[in-house]
């Protein structure tokens, strides 16, 4: 027998990308509050063992360059943080370390756990922290950099200008006490920065050499499809897809259409009001091509300077979510005039392919992996377009000044969700409009379990409902 608990997945088709985003929803099934109780009444024993699946295999085991999901997810249970997050609310708790914040909330003074150590025994201390910051600005793999880039110092580590990170400050009478400076008031701090787990310093050291920038603990190129560089395009394709039948065909009808980039169980959500929500209309989708310069020929398909209108879009094989969904697609776009090649390659050379620049992906669908935090900076601010340059997780290469203005205006200053949801609301508004990606739908996952584990607590901020994983137990 299983217990079932369900969190949601946003899948969509990008410009350049077909991107899902992975959020929490209400746990359906059991609740845990019955939960609770059961663990309550029983008392808990040490042994057995959980084994979960996945639907691909980790690519990495390291915190700093992980860019996928299951690899990331995976390192979330071999590398602690020095704060958690409370799944019911997302609002940050004191894990392995404890801190308090300067008036002005420049200055973050940390404290790690004593009994906190290493696999090896070594104790988890001040310099493990300082390795990843090291560890995050010299690498040329890592999408993170921009999460860092107002502690005091990282900057100019990062471009080899400086031999240590200023802002970042170990207390010499005590290695588990260090405090850190930024620059100015950082809004996601807590759980974009302190979020990162410390990577032990006496095995990861040598990458972080200070006196020699090429050391790294190691880019994305922009990739565009010409068709969708033309918004009305964009929007026929929105038109064009019937999400409730993509919902119904793909997840069973558990899921539910999304519209921008923040999820719904998001206190920056903005809700529907005010916003396009592209109910399918196939009629408007074509006009909409029309008015692009296009004409529909003897075979169905729309073209124009002797151009089909059509592309290939590619997705993790293995993963029948997606590819059901690529086919719904293709079939739906076919019916608009549109042409389709669908095309499944394994997860582990399609998602290098994405970060290199393959002229061979032309559109993709693929998973992301949110943040607690709604800062919407690496996905969407034009710094951090993918390039042979740099790597970065604007694969769609997006470049709208107005979204970066309101970005930056939600990650400093006033840090109250009320003002930071007033610029995302703004900011999902200009998403939704320009459809740099179709958002897709976001689906119930269903959480399966073997009825002997207990202490099991699914939240809306916990996708994997392994916030508190140390209190699992196994009935005999």
């Amino acid at each position: 027998m299983t217990q079932k608990r369900t969190h949601r997945t946003l899948l969509g088709i990008a410009a350049a990308a077909v991107l899902i985003a992975t959020a929490c929803a209400p746990s359906g099934g059991p609740s845990a509050s019955s939960s609770s109780s059961a663990a309550t009444q029983e008392t808990p024993v040490a042994g057995g063992r959980v084994i979960r699946g996945s639907f691909s295999d980790i690519r990495v085991l390291n915190p700093v360059v992980s860019t996928d999901a299951t690899s990331t997810q995976v390192i979330s249970l071999m590398y602690d943080t020095l704060l958690n997050v409370d799944p019911k609310t997302g609002n940050p708790l004191p894990w392995m370390g404890k801190w308090t914040v300067s008036a002005d909330n420049q200055t973050f003074s940390w404290e790690i756990d004593a009994k906190a150590n290493w696999s090896d025994g070594k104790p988890v201390i001040a310099e493990d922290f300082l390795a990843r910051a090291k560890a995050t600005a010299r690498s040329k793999l890592t999408t993170q950099k921009s999460n860092w880039a107002d502690v005091e110092g990282f900057n100019d580590y990062r471009d080899g200008k400086a031999t240590a990170i200023s802002g970042i400050t170990i207390d010499s009478a005590n290695p588990k006490k260090f405090s850190v400076h930024f620059t100015r008031s950082f809004c996601p701090a807590l759980l974009q920065v302190f979020g990162s787990a410390p990577i032990p310093a006496h095995v990861f050291g040598k990458y972080t050499v200070d006196n020699d920038p090429s050391k790294n603990i190691d880019t994305a190129p922009e990739n565009a499809v010409p068709f969708l560089q033309d918004k009305r395009i964009r929007q026929a394709l929105a038109y064009g897809l019937d999400m409730s039948q993509v919902v119904t065909s793909v997840v069973l009808g558990h899921g539910e259409k999304q519209i921008y980039h923040t999820p719904s169980v998001s206190w920056a959500s903005p809700g529907t009001t005010g916003f396009n929500d592209y109910k399918f209309d196939a009629p408007k989708a074509e006009q909409l091509i029309k008015d692009a310069g296009y004409t529909k020929g003897s075979d169905g398909f729309y073209a124009k300077d002797g151009k089909t209108l059509g592309w290939t879009i590619v997705t993790n094989q293995g993963n029948k979510t997606r590819e059901t969904f690529l086919q719904v697609a293709a079939e739906q776009y076919k019916k608009i005039g549109v042409k389709i090649n669908p095309k499944v390659e394994d997860f582990t050379t399609l998602v290098p392919k994405l970060t290199s620049g393959s002229n061979e992906i032309e559109t993709i669908i693929i998973g992301w992996q949110l943040g607690t935090d709604p800062d919407l900076f690496s996905i969407w601010h034009s710094s951090n377009i993918a390039s042979a340059a740099q790597a970065g997780n604007n694969f769609v290469g997006y470049n709208n000044p107005d979204l970066d203005k309101l970005i930056e205006q939600a990650r400093v200053g006033n840090c109250s969700q009320d003002a930071r949801k007033t610029l995302y609301s703004q900011a999902n508004k200009i998403l939704n409009e320009d459809q740099p990606y179709n958002f897709g739908f976001s689906q119930n996952r269903i959480l399966a379990t073997d009825k002997r584990i207990r202490g099991i607590e699914p939240g809306s901020f916990s996708p994997d409902a392994t916030w508190n994983v140390e209190k699992w137990w196994i009935k005999p």
